[in-house]
């Protein structure tokens, strides 16, 4: 079960449950660093950038683009996610609020953001369908 497909509105997600995500009581079909590297292929960014000190933007909407494919998924939480980018789990969260905004008014960024999304949950599908 996904969290986010184009079909589901930014308020019904924020409104599941009560809470900022579901409960995860499966394994994870694809990997952190695996979103990470989609991500960066995208972005032009490595993923030492993605875990390091950087602010700036070229380097924290890709950061945000992972929290939001990872914690969209249902697979993580955003603590697990936090500490794979070393940031605090508030800040992920914060990046999926950003990331569900920027979508809202940048109609590229939308494409962009979507095409990864629909990209990992092909892949992930694929591997789940070769367990």
């Amino acid at each position: 079960m996904t969290l986010f497909p184009d079909l589901v509105n930014q308020e019904e997600w924020v409104n599941f449950n009560g809470t900022m995500g579901l409960k995860r009581t499966h394994t994870p079909v694809l990997g952190l660093t695996r979103i990470a590297q989609f991500v960066c292929r995208a972005f032009g960014v490595t993923l030492s950038q993605l875990q390091g000190p950087q602010r700036n933007q070229h380097v924290a909407r890709p950061r945000q683009v992972v929290c939001w494919l990872a914690y969209g998924t249902g697979d993580y939480t955003a603590s697990q996610i936090g500490r794979f980018l070393r940031r605090d789990h508030s800040t992920v969260l914060h990046g999926v609020r950003q990331v569900w905004n920027l979508r809202n008014y940048y109609p590229e960024f939308k494409a962009t953001t979507g095409r990864l999304w629909h990209l990992i949950v092909e892949v992930g599908e694929e591997r789940k369908g070769g367990l």
